[in-house]
């Protein structure tokens, strides 16, 4: 039998045979969680898995069914159950605290860490925060956006503006409309600021003024 834990790094195993393995080597017994597309709600229940499972195992045979992709850039995984988020899709479900029942939510490729803005960011770097996007004037509001720390404001609004009724300008352009943190009153009409500089922490609102 093959060790999947030590070739991993080779290939991404699917679920069947790590279950196999797990039942050869006496791993942790096999239990059921559904899968689900934070942004859609699309789900697959009752999915086998076993603590040795890797998520990126699961992704890659079930992603497509709740409409995410297992090739995106960026995954973005969390233990429903108990709020843990992580990026590093080589976690395994052990490492995760799953348990039977519980629901692994997927937010599927966060496109505003785009390498034109040379972020280059690997799978399984940098933390994740969720923030809320808000326009000043009319009070539109995105909620619960995932962006990491080196994010720039241009790039979430660049992704996310258009939700809100506001828009960043020429691409390229690192002036524009004006972004304040609401709970350090901090603002900039800088948008090459990132959001670690903007003094931006988890469950913040990041609101947006027009030209």
């Amino acid at each position: 039998m093959e060790n999947y834990t030590t070739n991993f790094t080779n290939r991404i195993t699917d679920v069947e045979n790590a279950l196999d393995y797990a039942e050869g080597n006496n791993a942790e017994g096999v239990f059921e969680i559904d899968l689900c597309n934070r942004e859609t709600g699309a789900l697959e229940p009752h999915i086998l898995v076993c603590k040795e499972n890797y998520l990126a195992q699961v992704i890659n045979e079930f992603g497509n069914k709740v409409g995410v992709n297992p090739k995106s850039g960026k995954l973005i995984f969390t233990n429903k159950r108990t709020g843990e988020t992580t990026v590093n899709a080589k976690m395994t479900f052990g490492e995760l605290d799953m348990r039977d029942g519980d629901t692994l939510s997927v937010h599927d490729d966060l496109r505003v860490a785009a390498d034109e803005y040379g972020l280059n960011r690997n799978q399984d770097d940098g933390e994740v925060i969720y923030i809320s996007l808000a326009n000043a004037e009319t009070g539109d509001c995105c909620s619960n956006i995932p962006v990491y720390k080196e994010n720039l404001m241009r790039q979430i609004i660049d992704e996310y503006g258009e939700k809100i009724n506001i828009d960043a300008g020429a691409k390229g352009s690192f002036r524009g409309p004006s972004c304040q943190n609401i709970r350090t009153r901090q603002q900039t009409r800088d948008l090459h600021f990132t959001v670690e500089e903007l003094g931006l922490e988890d469950g913040d609102v990041l609101r947006v003024y027009s030209w």
